[in-house]
């Protein structure tokens, strides 16, 4: 049996993906409990100025940012 070369490179397992309405949620929470600052601070955090110009790929990182600077 030939020897097998090296397998090749796996691809990285994908960040987990959330949704939109996680994302929402998530705001509405901090909101919730008079922390609109940390709201407005996380849409910075990922380039975008409200939902509907937050892209697909952040809203993990949105509600990361939300839920760390709770």
């Amino acid at each position: 049996e030939p020897a097998k070369g090296p397998e090749p490179a796996k691809e990285p397992a994908p960040i987990e993906q959330a949704t939109i309405e996680q994302a929402k949620a998530v705001a509405m929470k901090a909101l919730n409990k008079g922390h609109r600052d940390v709201v407005k601070d996380a849409f910075g955090y990922v380039g975008a100025t409200s939902f509907p110009s937050l892209p697909a790929e952040n809203y993990a990182d949105f509600i990361k940012y939300i839920e760390e600077n709770l």
